[in-house]
């Protein structure tokens, strides 16, 4: 007989998300057993089997789950009310803020993408895209229309995007600064290298990306 779904079916994926994405964080998804995963959410294997059929589906969807938050963000923000320098700090906070309170998910999402099937991998890119294309606009949302830049805006957008992503390699809030003064920190780098860099002419109408 085939097993009902709980009432709570929902919340037991969630958590045996969060706790499998805890142990691939801190040793590798190849190097986490099916077996460690469900002493870690304290039920069967064949109990977690219910709720996923492999530990490669509890990493995409951890994966998944975490390009989605930032597609959201990145989302409401471009799309919201305020100046491009005040919506441009505004996302630069919210994600380093995700970023400290999901630490282990952005760890997964960016060591461990080769562990995805082809299509499960293409999607996670694509959602990644997304986002590189809405801090794209952002940023040239807060440079305006009339400015002229040496590269087109996705340039940008991964330079911006590499220097916040590795912070959870170095970040510790117990010491010092906390997520929203790291974010304005680069926030403060970042827009002032923009302003004041002296850029060759390049016009920026040009979109055509320089990321192969």
């Amino acid at each position: 007989m085939a097993r009902t779904q709980a009432a709570d079916y929902n919340e037991r994926r969630r958590r045996i998300i969060d706790m499998s994405t805890e142990l691939f964080a801190a040793h590798g998804f190849h190097k986490t057993s099916i077996s460690e995963i469900a002493a870690a959410c304290k039920m069967s294997k064949s109990l977690l089997y219910h709720y996923f059929s492999s530990k490669r589906e509890m990493l995409f969807c951890s994966m998944e789950g975490h390009t989605r938050a930032l597609s959201q963000i990145a989302s409401g923000i471009v799309t919201g009310a305020g100046t491009g320098e005040e919506k441009f700090r505004h996302l630069t906070r919210d994600f380093l803020y995700l970023y400290e309170k999901a630490k282990a998910k952005h760890i997964v999402l960016l060591n461990e993408l080769d562990a995805l099937d082809l299509s499960e991998r293409d999607l996670i890119l694509s959602q990644e895209d997304g986002v590189v294309r809405l801090v794209s606009a952002l940023i040239g949302d807060m440079l305006g229309e009339s400015r002229r830049l040496p590269a087109d805006l996705t340039v940008f957008a991964m330079l911006f995007l590499g220097m916040i992503n590795w912070t959870y390699t170095w970040f510790n809030p117990a010491k010092g600064l906390s997520s929203a003064e790291i974010a304005d920190l680069a926030s403060d780098l970042f827009i002032g290298g923009l302003k004041n860099g002296q850029f060759p002419a390049f016009d920026m109408r040009n979109t055509g990306s320089a990321i192969t």
